[in-house]
């Protein structure tokens, strides 16, 4: 059996909206991110806990050799199953964890955790959907969700033999990490659940299996694996951009010469922001999400040819920087407290930046040169007028560890 149903849940938004992203997708390799990672290995340990009872912080320590659980992942973790255990604790509940539910056979997926509460005295039977979001940068709102709207359909069509009493579904989502997130929970009629699956998921599924299926740019576009060769987002990004520069009253441009050829081109300049009217700023401001996806996808796809060798003209691979750290914690301690001042920011050593300004630039910066260092946080693709070295293509692997008796 495939490793994900060829119309994911996870990803229904986007097949709802963009039913030709689908063919788009196929052969583009699936390549798990980082941060993608992390959260799976955040979802096992939680679903570990939920299954044996044991509460996240117990779970310290434990590691799939990339990751390893530490006491900021248990809080957030631990936030998950404070939320789920109570309505699993209702009288009679069922609780199931990783539970895959199946709408046919093209969607499919695994629900974090469903709770069937049955109908007791005045007490409707209710079906509870939970999602554990780990991620901190986008969040997910509960209202409309198209993923958890699949959970829930494929969990009444798949247990309707024995959840019959069920008329309400409640939704939730726990996303700790974001500032926005915390527990977000929606009540839907059962009524209105089988309802969108007849109405808008059924014919979107269908329209993704044509030939033709159309594509359409949106915010759906983010997580979308075809962003660098979508011809959609290309088409609305340079449509609107065009839009943007276009300058109806004469003739508004810049006209350079190429470094290389000489040859003098016209590039389109667009309008100050001061020039523009309340009405032209709002209408920008709608458009540049869609150049916004392009552009990144664009910078990833570039990003991409550079790491594996592929050259692309006018830009290098270099090493980012991150912020300085000591050298030695112990050697700098010492040093700090010559010169009178506390190193300590409690509870821990202060950074190279605050003991900078607490020594004063005078003595300072070359204080702090000595005992401290930026370390290479990763590469970035720039220009070619950017001062530092450029790195080879197998300088990227170089830090990589050998493997055993190589």
């Amino acid at each position: 059996m495939a490793a994900h149903a060829p119309l994911a849940p996870s990803a229904s938004a986007r097949w709802i909206a963009c039913p030709g992203s689908v063919r788009l997708c196929a052969g583009v390799p699936d390549i798990e991110s980082e941060h993608a990672a992390l959260g799976t290995f955040a979802h096992e340990i939680a679903a570990t806990c939920l299954k044996s009872g044991r509460d996240a912080a117990s779970c310290i320590g434990d590691t799939d050799l990339v990751h390893t659980c530490d006491a900021e992942m248990t809080a957030h973790i631990q936030t998950y199953l404070d939320v789920v255990r109570p309505f699993a604790g209702y009288p009679d509940a069922v609780l199931g964890v990783e539970q895959r539910v199946e709408i046919n056979d093209d969607i499919w997926g695994t629900a974090d955790a469903l709770v069937y509460q049955p109908e007791r005295e005045t007490e409707p039977g209710r079906l509870h959907v939970f999602d554990f979001k780990y991620g901190a940068g986008v969040f997910v709102p509960v209202e409309n969700n198209a993923q958890l709207g699949c959970y829930a359909l494929g969990a009444l069509l798949q247990f309707s033999d024995r959840w019959q009493d069920i008329s309400e579904v409640h939704i939730h989502i726990v996303q700790p990490r974001h500032h926005l997130g915390g527990h977000h929970h929606q009540a839907v009629a059962v009524e209105a659940i089988e309802t969108w699956g007849a109405l808008a998921l059924e014919p979107a599924a269908v329209a993704t299996r044509a030939p033709d299926a159309p594509l359409a740019a949106g915010d759906h576009c983010r997580f979308c694996d075809a962003k660098p060769s979508c011809p959609q987002l290309r088409k609305e990004a340079l449509d609107t951009a065009a839009h943007l520069f276009d300058h109806p009253d004469g003739d508004d441009r810049v006209y350079v010469a190429d470094e290389k050829t000489g040859i003098v081109k016209a590039a389109a300049a667009p309008p100050a922001p001061s020039e523009l009217t309340p009405d032209q700023i709002a209408a920008a401001i709608s458009m540049f999400p869609t150049i916004e996806q392009w552009m990144k996808a664009v910078r990833e796809h570039a990003y991409s040819l550079a790491n594996s060798g592929t050259v692309v003209p006018g830009h290098k691979l270099v090493d980012k920087q991150g912020n300085r750290k000591w050298r030695d914690e112990g050697d700098a301690r010492a040093a700090l407290e010559l010169f009178d001042v506390d190193p300590n920011a409690a509870p821990k050593l202060v950074s190279p930046a605050a003991a900078e300004k607490l020594l004063g630039k005078a003595d300072g910066k070359s204080l702090v040169n000595l005992l401290a260092f930026k370390p290479t946080t990763g590469t970035t693709l720039v220009p070619d007028s950017d001062t530092r070295p450029a790195l080879n293509a197998g300088d990227v692997f170089t830090d990589l560890p050998s493997p055993e008796g190589a």
